[in-house]
């Protein structure tokens, strides 16, 4: 059943990727990335990203030039969502006397995200530019980012090449991806197909909690580009999706992330180390121990 779940999971982006070009963030002053990866046995990784970029310049922005980490980079889907920002009174007068037909004047007024739209945006070749380790993704904006606002754009794309095979597994080094912005915050949650094995090491925490993205996809398999409260959820469960996860900040513009683990065809091969150890380790025991004995029978 999970291999059905993480198939749905990955089919979500395509139908949630549209909400996922999430421009909706207009009220955020982060630019914050965040990655839900999937690796299978033919050393691919299906990756769902949800981009927030705060657009600091004076001037709006209405093209971004994204440079994805890989040897094979394939766009499936990819969309940018616009919020429109409400305004709500955040505190009343309320030493003036509330009538029935009278509210009580508001003091103070602030902004709050409303309802989101969601748009297809264009991912042919013509738009991909490939060097070797990386591809350059051109992004052209259906709504401009304006100045000290920001926009969210979700990408789902399968990449190659950072995976190698290992004598008893796969190592992965993931990489996000790169731009000409400083980022606030970086999160990635790494996953396996159902018929693989990851568990947690020293450099990644595992995070298991319910996943909403299948259920989601479920919902939404034929859903068109609107409004919808459903889409909005899963565009924030991208930002708590489990898995083994790790997290970091500041990163200065065209760096990126890295993230390193392995994992295995089986949970046996996963612990394969750690046993060979113990037997390498209770085998000098055993041959000290002997090699004691054998001396003391001799002074005997």
């Amino acid at each position: 059943m999970r291999i059905f779940k993480v198939i749905l999971f990955v089919l979500i982006s395509f139908v949630l990727v549209a909400p996922f070009f999430h421009a909706s963030a207009d009220n955020s002053t982060e630019t914050n990335q965040y990655y839900s990866v999937i690796f299978d046995k033919e050393q691919e990784a299906a990756v769902v990203a949800k981009l927030t970029y705060y657009n600091r310049t004076k001037d709006e922005m209405k093209d971004l030039a994204l440079e994805i980490p890989g040897t094979t980079v394939r766009i499936i889907s990819a969309v940018q969502e616009k919020t429109t920002i409400q305004s709500s009174c955040s505190r009343y007068d309320y030493n003036y006397p509330a009538t029935s037909n009278q509210e009580r004047p508001c003091l103070e007024w602030r902004e709050v995200p409303g309802t989101s739209s969601y748009t297809l945006l264009d991912f042919d070749s013509s738009r991909l530019i490939f060097q070797g380790q990386s591809t350059i993704f051109n992004v052209s904006l259906k709504e401009a980012i304006a100045s000290q606002k920001s926009g969210t754009i979700i990408l789902y794309y399968k990449t190659k090449g950072l995976v190698s095979s290992t004598w008893n597994g796969y190592q992965y080094n993931f990489q996000t991806i790169k731009s000409n912005f400083d980022i606030d915050k970086v999160r990635v949650a790494i996953n396996v197909t159902d018929d693989l094995y990851i568990k947690s090491t020293a450099k990644g925490e595992t995070n298991y909690q319910t996943n909403d993205i299948p259920q989601a996809a479920e919902t939404l398999s034929g859903a068109s580009f609107k409004a919808s409260s459903s889409l909005d959820r899963v565009s924030q469960v991208i930002q708590t999706s489990p898995g083994v996860v790790k997290e970091t900040s500041s990163l200065d513009p065209n760096e990126n992330f890295r993230v390193e683990g392995k994992y295995y065809s089986s949970s046996w091969m996963g612990e394969l180390p750690t046993i060979i150890g113990v037997g390498i380790t209770f085998l000098i025991i055993v041959i000290v121990l002997l090699l004691i004995i054998k001396s003391e029978k001799k002074k005997i």
